[in-house]
């Protein structure tokens, strides 16, 4: 009995290993022919038939076992490949979907960096379009000049073509009637910064406008004048701050302004288009010198009124050190005064495209040079 099970055992095992599988990767197929049932038996035959089912039951649920185990360590790997594949996808998703955003949508810094490089190649190829401007973009793109040249004008030694900078061809100079058209201010907020004129440096300096030099208006400009001469000639000897009863002078004149031009224009005569706008200048004008007078009562710094900061020089690059020294920016011009400001505004420029290296160009390519 045992020698008839191990031989039925053993055809199994043979046949088991002999037969070949039917594709790379995948596992072996294995034919396996059940025991035949017999028509005539004998005691012998039946034990021998029952046997060889055993093994055959035995063998089958074996295999079974051992091709489901390859069956899920194989799914297994192929779900670990899957999630992998899948991490790999989603970051790679990320990855585009977010260059793709930058470039329909870039952040600050990225909008910051294209509108510099724009303006850089339009200062330096393009910059009629700046002077075709209003003479308040006229007066950014100078004080941006003047921020961007402060490294190279400020040092004194500098030298250009073997002379020093305020001997060569870049110093443009400037005439005396030119200097009393530039405006300076001391960079403070918009609505109570000082402006002066920069061959003068007297702070609070007034320039009536039309609505406000009516004989309707004398008596309160002169009271405002006398007001302000009194108080600078105080801060002027370093008697420092304003004191109560100066402050309350000056803003008592300039109330009476505000009431005669008031009065100099009711509303009946403000209906007509020409004489509203001259009213509103006039109330435009003393708005911002409200302003001027509330910061000159606040200050405690004296040297804006001490006429010491008035520009003593005769050109270009001399301007420049003086703003540079004493923190002062440029204003926009008044009436008559724009030619001025263009001429200052291609000087700078000459020196800014000579004196400060380029940048890389992101928005456009550098236009070829022209030959002669």
């Amino acid at each position: 009995m045992r020698s008839i099970t191990r031989l039925a055992w053993l055809i199994f095992v043979l046949g088991a290993v002999l037969v070949p599988a039917t594709g790379w990767g995948q596992p072996p197929i294995i034919e396996m022919y059940p025991p035949r049932p017999g028509w005539g038996s004998t005691p012998l035959s039946t034990v021998i038939g029952a046997q060889s089912s055993y093994v055959y039951a035995v063998g089958t649920f074996r295999l079974n076992s051992a091709m489901a185990r390859e069956i899920r360590a194989r799914a297994v790997e192929q779900e670990i490949k899957n999630s992998v594949a899948y991490v790999d996808a989603y970051f790679k998703r990320r990855q585009l979907n977010r260059e793709y955003r930058a470039k329909e949508d870039p952040n600050h810094w990225e909008r910051m960096k294209k509108l510099m490089s724009q303006h850089e190649e339009l200062l330096r190829y393009r910059y009629q379009e700046i002077l075709k401007g209003g003479d308040e973009s006229l007066t950014n793109e100078l004080n941006w000049i003047l921020h961007e040249l402060a490294g190279p004008t400020l040092a004194e030694e500098f030298l250009y073509s073997g002379a020093p900078l305020a001997d060569s061809r870049l110093d443009i100079k400037l005439q005396p009637f030119e200097v009393e058209k530039i405006w300076l201010t001391d960079g403070g907020r918009k609505g109570n910064q000082f402006t002066f004129r920069a061959g003068s440096g007297d702070v609070l300096e007034s320039r009536w406008p039309m609505a406000l030099r009516g004989s309707e208006c004398d008596v309160a400009r002169n009271d405002f004048e006398r007001a302000k001469d009194d108080t600078l000639a105080a801060l002027r000897t370093g008697k420092a701050p304003v004191t109560p009863d100066q402050q309350k002078q000056l803003m008592k004149a300039l109330n009476e302004l505000f009431l005669s031009l008031e009065a100099a224009y009711p509303k009946e005569r403000r209906q007509d288009a020409n004489e509203f706008l001259t009213y509103n200048s006039g109330r435009q004008f003393l708005r911002t010198l409200l302003g001027q007078v509330q910061r000159l009562a606040n200050s405690d710094d004296t040297s804006l009124f001490e006429r010491s900061l008035a520009f003593k020089g005769d050109s270009v690059v001399d301007l420049l050190r003086h703003l540079y020294h004493n923190g002062f920016m440029f204003a926009n011009p008044k009436p008559g005064g724009e030619e001025t400001y263009r001429k200052l505004f291609k000087a700078m420029r000459e020196l800014y495209v000579n004196l400060v290296s380029e940048p890389p160009m992101e928005s456009a390519e550098k236009p070829p040079e022209k030959k002669d």
